[in-house]
């Protein structure tokens, strides 16, 4: 992998950087089921336990994900942030036996993207793989974190808007995804 950097650390940040954003809006779509919830409910008019249902169908769709990311690491971060996207993009104006499809799709989205992501940072430096797998989950838990900060910002009435705030975010990060190299450059240990 050749780049105009003559500084081994900067090329290998540059190469895992889009995935420490990706893991950020990640973290976002991982928990948005949580603050929505009561948005949810009243616009679709279900009950607690049917609203059971929903976590339990992007638990499978994380599974289904995680289970066919692909060896080419930067296509799974790609599709799944994809494929994350036209779930949210569905769920802006899906019923709710439609958002049990678009949440599906918001799960297997993210199995895929967040293996592979944690594989190509897990790999890019073998000597400190500890430090930047922290630094991964730091920015996952940022998005976690904002999540419940645009929830609100976009308020209840616009749950919409957040869906598709969140997929052009995901959109983005699918295409800082196309600069992740096939194969992430090893730092020098």
């Amino acid at each position: 992998y050749a780049t105009g950097s003559s500084n081994p650390w900067t090329a290998a940040f540059r190469a895992i950087g889009p995935a420490f954003f990706y893991f950020f809006v990640a973290g976002i779509a991982t928990v948005m089921l949580g603050p929505l919830l009561p948005a949810l409910s009243a616009r679709w008019h279900i009950q607690d336990e049917q609203a059971g249902t929903l976590f339990t169908v992007v638990f499978v769709g994380e599974l289904c994900g995680a289970w066919f990311a692909t060896r080419n690491l930067r296509f799974s971060v790609l599709a799944g942030s994809c494929i994350t996207a036209a779930g949210c993009v569905l769920l802006a104006w899906a019923d709710f036996g439609a958002a049990h499809i678009a949440l599906f799709c918001v799960g297997l989205g993210l199995g895929a993207g967040l293996t592979a992501g944690n594989v190509i940072v897990g790999t890019a430096a073998t000597s400190f793989r500890t430090r930047l797998l922290a630094l991964l989950n730091v920015a996952w838990g940022a998005g976690a974190i904002i999540c419940s900060l645009l929830v609100r910002a976009c308020g209840p009435g616009r749950v919409p808007l957040f869906f598709l705030i969140l997929a052009g975010c995901l959109l983005l990060a699918a295409l800082f995804a196309i600069e992740i190299p096939p194969a992430a450059p090893r730092m020098a240990s």
